[in-house]
């Protein structure tokens, strides 16, 4: 019997000839010793006697309790397993602790006996993170490699690309006077969550099953930007990092108004926001998808491999069609998505893998060289001109400034936007309108794929924002006519459009209308647009406010004292309660002001 054979053994590897396991998920006594790969949950127990590395040993001390014989392991440097209790004396099969790249201290383990070698992965990534040390695969006879992203629809965007669109989704919700909450495990993706915030300027708040953590990665010579741990209760103006185990419900109890994404790998799969009850999901992953899956085992250039864990039975498939050996260990472990079993693809290779923002997102298509009051380039301008202010006083002067200069048969609409409805006389919810309209509407303007969609649409926590991206690259790959050429879209034409919908939506969310539309907007105007038609403006001022800023019917704006003012005083419905806000003195000096 080579000392390399082994038996997979409940979720673990066991190596008889060694008296070593590998990552065993159950307690294991004094006769054997057990390699950790890295200290997440699922990959420790309460061993008598492990082998990890320095990151691992003061992780594993923090998590799980109880004393055990501990054998520290140096990236790179070999060591004789006779050499460590209780393997064999007589053993003479080295191991060598190579790193991961999941999270800080994640090793695996090559292991070279009977003039043969094994590299075990444990969970790794290809890609480089904020705070792990980078992955270095090394050849091997035999691969045993964790395949949790085994399946070719895994394919993440380059994190780079990810950042901005999470840094956008807090900054948005702050200016919204909301509390951004970014969900993610305490050991590992809490710290490259942390770190991802790093020259953003954004305040933040660590939830206490983190503290701990971060501060061995602080042991570790690890910077993080400031952060403070969060006690429960609101945290106005600040970003919170907590776990995804946390219930949702309690969070936005506790916190008040606020808004939570998910960072995960699984934010690639179809309704991760209604799983995980948050309002974003992005992919941000401490596993490699499947692209590097495939250039791992490239790079290994095994004879046989074993696939565990995830996708292990679908990713041995694919391998022996690449004509690899290979064999599942875990099939009983298989994820369950009403998914095709067999996908033929092209998987791309990791250095030409392409960024999906590389393109930045342009400013402006042609529109009409004068702005004119009623057009809806106007309309769409100020909400990017407000997005970009943070006083909130200076955002409703210039507000109220707008809308006197509007048509005052357009104010009501406007003013209807903003709170979140479609028209001024109809305050029923509007309808859910998600990515496969938009992805058909831009299909048939711009013939942008629904593949496309998908990808750009995962850099972003906002359906909106991905449209515009998208439009945008259409603008820049085509040729348009020219500015004077295209007529302007009007408010009062979207308006009737939206009402033409209401009535009758069979009608009104027709495609080839609706593509007229497109090719005649600015990718500003696609932005607002799409934000007008899922009712969420978000410019950083609160509903109410915006009612403060409307004509009603005398053509003068009287703010009462208590700062209450009607929804019926301009056209609406739904009375609102009195504003108390520190702004409201600014309101009331911008909103004496004859409107007629």
């Amino acid at each position: 019997m080579s000392e390399l054979d082994f038996r997979f053994d409940r979720g673990g590897l066991y190596f008889p000839g060694l008296r070593l396991w590998l990552d065993a998920h159950h307690s294991v006594g004094a006769t054997d010793g057990v390699f950790v790969s890295h200290a997440h949950s699922d990959h420790t127990a309460a061993h008598a006697a492990v082998l990890f590395s320095p990151p691992t040993q003061k992780l594993m001390r923090a998590r799980v309790r109880g004393v055990r014989q501990e054998s520290v392991l140096e990236y790179g440097r070999p060591i004789r397993l006779g050499d460590v209790s209780p393997h064999p004396n007589e053993c003479q099969a080295q191991l060598t602790i190579l790193p991961a790249g999941h999270i800080l201290g994640s090793g695996m383990a090559y292991i070279e006996a009977d003039n043969s070698s094994l590299l075990y992965t444990g969970d790794f990534k290809l890609h480089q993170g904020l705070t792990a040390e980078p992955c270095e695969p090394r050849k091997a006879d035999i691969l045993v490699m964790e395949t949790t992203f085994g399946r070719p629809e895994y394919v993440f965007p380059p994190s780079e690309a990810v950042w901005p669109g999470i840094i956008r989704f807090c900054a948005e919700a702050l200016d919204n006077d909301e509390t951004p909450v970014l969900l993610g495990y305490s050991l590992g993706k809490a710290q490259e969550i942390l770190m991802g915030l790093m020259g953003s300027g954004l305040p933040v708040s660590l939830a206490p099953p983190m503290m701990s953590m971060t501060q061995v990665y602080k042991g570790f010579g690890i910077e993080f930007p400031a952060y403070q741990e969060w006690e429960g209760g609101a945290i106005p103006g600040r970003v919170l990092i907590a776990p995804p185990g946390m219930s949702t419900a309690k969070l936005r109890q506790q916190l008040g108004p606020s808004r939570l994404a998910i960072l995960s790998g699984w934010a690639l799969r179809s309704g991760a926001t209604h799983q995980y009850r948050v309002d974003a999901a992005f992919p941000i992953s401490d596993h490699a998808d499947f692209p590097e899956l495939v250039e791992f085992a490239r790079r290994v250039s095994p004879r046989k491999v074993f696939t565990l864990h995830g996708y292990a039975a679908d990713f041995a498939d694919y391998l022996r069609e690449l004509g690899f050996d290979a064999q599942p260990l875990s099939e009983r472990d298989q994820l369950s998505l009403d998914l095709p079993t067999r996908l033929q693809v092209r998987v791309p290779s990791i250095h030409h893998r392409q960024d999906p923002a590389q393109t930045k997102v342009s400013a402006q298509c042609p529109t009409s060289h004068e702005i004119l009051p009623g057009q809806f380039i106007a309309f769409a301008s100020l909400c990017e001109e407000l997005r970009s202010i943070a006083d909130k006083s200076d955002k409703l002067a210039r507000l109220t400034t707008f809308l006197t200069k509007s048509p005052s048969i357009n104010r009501p609409i406007l003013v209807s936007w903003f709170t979140g409805h479609w028209l001024p006389d109809d305050q029923r919810p509007l309808p859910r309108i998600g990515t496969a309209w938009f992805s058909r509407v831009l299909f048939a303007a711009s013939g942008i794929s629904a593949a496309q969609f998908a990808q750009v649409a995962l850099l972003h926590g906002h359906l909106a924002e991905a449209v515009a991206d998208l439009w945008s690259r259409h603008c820049l790959a085509t040729t348009r006519p020219a500015s004077d050429a295209i007529e302007p879209l009007m408010v009062a034409e979207i308006a009737e459009l939206l009402r033409a919908w209401n009535a009758n939506p069979l009608v009104g969310k027709d495609l080839a209308t609706w593509t007229t539309i497109f090719n005649r907007a600015s990718v500003i105007e696609i932005r607002w647009l799409a934000r007008i038609l899922i009712g969420d403006l978000r410019v950083g001022l609160p509903k109410a406010l915006f009612e403060k800023a409307a004509e009603p019917s005398s053509g003068r704006i009287a703010v009462p004292s208590d700062g209450s003012l009607s929804f019926a005083e301009v056209g609406l419905s739904n009375p609102i309660p009195p504003i108390k806000s520190p702004q409201l003195s600014v309101m009331q000096s911008c909103l004496s002001l004859d409107l007629s």
